[in-house]
């Protein structure tokens, strides 16, 4: 017996498929057009370019042969004793954090070879599983005795929770500071950190500088050591290629340096940032408090 495999013929003539398959093709290029000339013609905005130079290092073998070509930023003698000259107000949010972890993050701070003028930490609203406050009293009469030793100014304030932003800002937009730090409760500086990250401001285009992030614990399990991986390309990789090209996209919330006068002129903004289209609330810092509008 024999057997035969039957199959339909075409609904559509060959010319009529062609037409078809070619429509999607045609929809793609005019939208890949329409991309394309929005790029071009916003490339002098900040937007723009921002844009250009995260596809850029995104596409380039995924940033490495850019972020190769960064160089580390050396200042000379005149600049640096500038540089020496500014006021750094080291901002730490902190939320439920382990005891351990935050004492270790301040301890870093003031162990730093190039020494802070300020220290502000703003505990956000941090409580126990019973709703109770958790206020760190060890942990902050050790850090003030300390940073009294040093001559490191240092405010402690206990806040209602909103969030990191809020955290931050509620320290940070009455400070004068010439340059601000922002860093997370557990995270733990090398000793030098303050004296590189600063080096780059000597430029005055310089408006912020991003720290390099290694997981503390990355050798513990697997999770961990996968976690370390992903933080190596992005910084090393990514931002490096990003600041080759001037348009660093966002900054490490691990470990950022920022201008004061950016960050103050940012009060009120940076809070209530919004995505997708969504409505924001404004709110402005004077000496005497908020005020929301």
């Amino acid at each position: 017996m024999s057997t035969e495999f039957w199959a339909p013929a075409g609904r559509y003539a060959p010319r009529t498929r062609i037409v078809l398959a070619a429509l999607p093709l045609a929809g793609f290029a005019a939208w890949a057009m329409t991309h394309l000339v929005a790029i071009v013609t916003t490339f002098r905005t900040p937007f723009g370019a921002t844009c250009v130079a995260w596809t850029v290092s995104f596409l380039t073998l995924r940033w490495l042969p850019v972020s190769w070509l960064e160089r580390p930023f050396r200042a000379s003698g005149e600049r640096r004793a500038a540089l020496d000259k500014l006021t750094v107000t080291v901002q730490v949010p902190v939320y439920n954090e382990d005891p351990a972890a935050l004492r270790a993050c301040l301890r870093s701070v003031l162990e730093q070879s190039r020494r802070v003028d300020r220290v502000r930490v703003v505990n956000d609203g941090s409580a126990d599983t019973d709703g109770e406050p958790v206020t760190y009293d060890d942990v902050r009469r050790d850090f003030e005795a300390a940073a009294s030793a040093l001559g490191i100014d240092t405010t402690w304030e206990l806040t209602a929770n909103r969030g990191k932003r809020f955290a931050q800002m509620h320290a940070l937009a009455g400070d004068d500071a010439d340059v601000f730090v922002t860093l997370d409760s557990d995270s733990v500086l090398d000793r030098h950190v303050v004296r590189e990250g600063l080096l780059s401001f000597a430029d005055p285009r310089v408006q912020s500088v991003g720290g390099h992030v290694l997981v503390l614990n990355r050798r513990a399990n697997l999770l961990t050591r996968m976690t370390c991986v992903l933080y190596l390309p992005f910084t090393r990789g990514m931002r490096s290629a990003q600041s080759v090209l001037r348009r660093v996209t966002t900054n490490s919330g691990t470990l950022a340096f920022y201008r004061g006068e950016v960050v103050r002129r940012a009060a009120g903004v940076y809070e209530h940032e919004r995505f997708a289209g969504r409505v924001r609330s404004r709110s402005r810092w004077s000496p005497n408090g908020w005020t929301t509008t």
